[in-house]
């Protein structure tokens, strides 16, 4: 089986601006080009975080395959623990942690996500978030580090499940982006 996790395309304004913009106009032609990636593949399951911008990255594969988004919570951004002025703070300080270092919530947070990659049952493509990526990326290779690696927007990180456990097959794109 086949799992994909893109982060979504650029937003129309940044996480310490917006609890949940849309895409920017770079981030409409970002998803869009998602299409090219997947042009040659039968058409999936699709599953996005219930935020706008993830959604939004979703809709040109989904019509492009002619299937419905599914929304999942467990793949929504992680849940910001302080009063929205604090988070750019609270998300660095997060960033440079371990897992052992995080709240129980947080733990919570990546347990559901790590057990909603784990439930799949057919190939699927999730939209999703920097941190989500992570979270995931992290419990598949055993790092303690919170932050394992920079996808850069639309960015596909495609991970295999033979059966025997959920393996990394290829990461995306990395790059700088702005994640704040």
């Amino acid at each position: 089986m086949d799992i994909y996790l893109i982060r979504h395309g650029e937003a129309a304004a940044r996480w310490s601006q917006s609890r949940d913009a849309p895409l920017s106009e770079i981030g409409r032609k970002q998803a869009q080009s998602v299409c090219g990636y997947f042009n040659e593949n039968r058409p999936m399951t699709i599953v996005s975080s219930p935020l706008l911008r993830a959604q939004e990255t979703a809709v040109p594969l989904a019509s492009f395959w002619g299937v419905e988004v599914e929304t999942d919570d467990s793949f929504c951004e992680l849940p910001s623990l302080v009063a929205f002025e604090e988070r750019v703070l609270w998300l660095k300080e997060i960033m440079q942690r371990t897992w052992d270092q995080v709240d129980g919530a947080l733990m919570e947070w990546r347990e559901a996500a790590w057990r909603a990659v784990n439930s799949l049952d057919s190939d699927t493509v999730i939209f999703s978030h920097f941190m989500v990526i992570n979270a995931i990326l992290s419990m598949i290779i055993d790092s303690q580090r919170v932050v394992v690696f920079e996808p850069d927007y639309v960015s596909i990180t495609r991970l295999i499940d033979r059966g025997n456990g959920i393996e990394l097959f290829d990461l995306g794109k990395e790059l700088d982006t702005t994640v704040l």
